[in-house]
């Protein structure tokens, strides 16, 4: 993305921020954005974190030449317990492209590490990703379940790394999460591949199952697959999540919320895990 477009949306989040009396102190851009050969116009977010002076509605959203643009809001606290904690945007942010900053930012120290929190977040978002993509694969719209597919392998491979691996080596760009991938070095490159076409029906549905199988098998979790998920009716909306060893899926249809565990199904009030 050039600095023309990157500078056209640092005045548009500083705009939209400040319109609250919020002053913006520094704005990063970190993720994919960040690295030409890994973005894909239309489908790549451009994600932003921008640091407040004072706490506020903690989002922003809105498009700009077809890619979605996602700003996370957070205070000078917040950002440094972001490191402190080991949250895996450290490492995105650790290798991010400082588009405005007062100061505040250069000013906070930036060591990464891997911590329980880094692991529980990166298998909880190959789980949440993976939840999506089924969602959208459901509603037809192929294209964003292999690029929710695409996170949830890499959220996976990047958790798998966590287990054994130092910090200094986290892989950040698709190339160094494939030389991390190992056994799962294949089906990612598929998926890197897919999201750059078009990809029909019946080729989202055989990745869909593969994902399901990779996530349940690497997480050692018991699941249902895609044929159980789509003998419900109607489905508008579906969420997944671990618990006490299963990979649960919440769905619902035409005839009600349920939720589904592997074989089992039970009558259930939200679609929230």
């Amino acid at each position: 993305m050039d600095r023309t477009k990157l500078d056209e949306i640092c005045h548009l989040v500083r705009k939209e921020v400040e319109k609250e009396g919020i002053k913006v102190k520094s704005i990063i851009l970190f993720g994919s954005a960040c690295r030409a050969d890994d973005f894909v116009p239309g489908v790549s977010d451009v994600d932003l974190l921008v640091i407040a002076d004072r706490p506020s509605r903690g989002y922003l959203e809105f498009y700009i030449d077809k890619s979605r643009v996602d700003a996370a809001v957070l205070t000078e606290e917040s950002v440094k317990a972001v490191f402190e904690k080991g949250h895996p945007l450290s490492f995105m942010l650790k290798r991010g492209i400082v588009l405005y900053d007062d100061g505040t930012y250069r000013l906070i120290p930036k060591e990464v590490k891997i911590t329980d929190i880094t692991r529980k977040v990166l298998r909880r978002s190959a789980v949440v990703a993976l939840g999506l993509a089924i969602e959208k694969y459901l509603q037809g719209s192929y294209l964003e379940s292999v690029s929710h597919l695409y996170h949830s392998v890499r959220h996976l491979i990047r958790y798998k790394f966590s287990l054994r691996e130092r910090a200094e080596d986290f892989p950040i760009s698709d190339k160094e999460v494939l030389e991390k991938a190992e056994n799962l070095k294949e089906v990612f490159l598929k998926l890197v591949k897919m999201r750059r076409e078009l990809p029909e029906r019946s080729n989202v549905r055989k990745a869909v199952d593969e994902v399901i199988d990779v996530v349940s098998s690497e997480l050692k979790l018991r699941s249902a697959g895609l044929d159980e998920i789509e003998r419900f009716r109607e489905i508008s909306a579906l969420t997944a999540c671990e618990d006490n060893g299963y990979l649960v899926f919440r769905i619902r249809s035409a005839d009600g919320t349920f939720e589904l565990r592997e074989k089992e199904v039970r009558n259930v009030e939200s679609i929230l895990c």
